[in-house]
């Protein structure tokens, strides 16, 4: 006898590393005036930020990553139709990697309240050694939850013990396949939407979703 089965797992974890997203963006109507405030403001974010993380690097990336200058203009409209002067706006993003919560707190604290900072969101996420780690022990229970699947369909059917065929990842089986594969693995990262909640009139508390990790496969038996 034959036996097709899908093994699953999924487990929760803490975040380790958040990525504060920051665009520091200014108006005016000479580009030159716009770009030197975008660049001085970034300037002073990068030295706050760089200071409150605490050294270069955080598992093997810069914890604090300047983007490339953003420039446009456009030409606004008054209420009454008026076409007014030109308009420059200039903005740079700066990413902010931190370990731990407490740092980045200091740094929405901090830049909620410092003109022309946006603060544009945050990213969980675990380091690599973790997500490897974490991602083979999860994989490894799915297997075991298709082996114990089939056994008890085999057990109900008076088959006797199975042995293992086949297996593979949702779709890859040989031959006729098995059930139709079931939602993906999802990311290692969560997002926090920023939107207006930080500012220099409240305080946000960050509190980091747990990360959830799952894994399906499918596996084919004897019995």
């Amino acid at each position: 006898m034959e036996i097709t089965v899908v093994g699953q797992s999924m487990r929760k974890v803490e975040p380790e590393l958040g990525v504060l997203k920051v665009r520091v963006a200014f108006e005016s109507a000479e580009r030159d005036e716009a770009v030197r405030r975008a660049r001085e403001g970034a300037a002073a974010v990068v030295d706050f930020t760089a200071e409150e993380t605490g050294g270069e690097k955080a598992d093997g990336q810069n914890r604090v990553v300047v983007e490339a200058l953003r420039t446009h203009s456009w030409t606004p409209t008054s209420v009454t139709g008026e076409v007014m002067p030109e308009r420059w706006n200039a903005s740079i993003g700066v990413q902010v990697r931190a370990r731990g919560v407490e740092a980045l707190q200091r740094c929405v604290d901090h830049l909620g309240g410092v003109d022309g900072s946006n603060i544009e969101g945050i990213e969980w996420r675990l380091s690599e050694e973790s997500r490897r780690v974490a991602r083979a022990e999860v994989l490894a229970e799915a297997v075991q939850d298709a082996m114990t699947r089939a056994q008890a369909m085999a057990d109900a059917a008076g088959a006797g013990a199975v042995e293992l065929t086949e297996i593979a990842d949702p779709g890859l089986l040989s031959g006729p396949q098995g059930p139709g594969a079931p939602r993906p693995a999802q990311p290692f990262m969560r997002t926090a939407a920023a939107g207006g909640a930080f500012n220099s009139e409240s305080v946000i508390a960050l509190q980091p979703d747990a990360l959830e990790l799952s894994e399906t496969v499918h596996a084919r038996f004897r019995a």
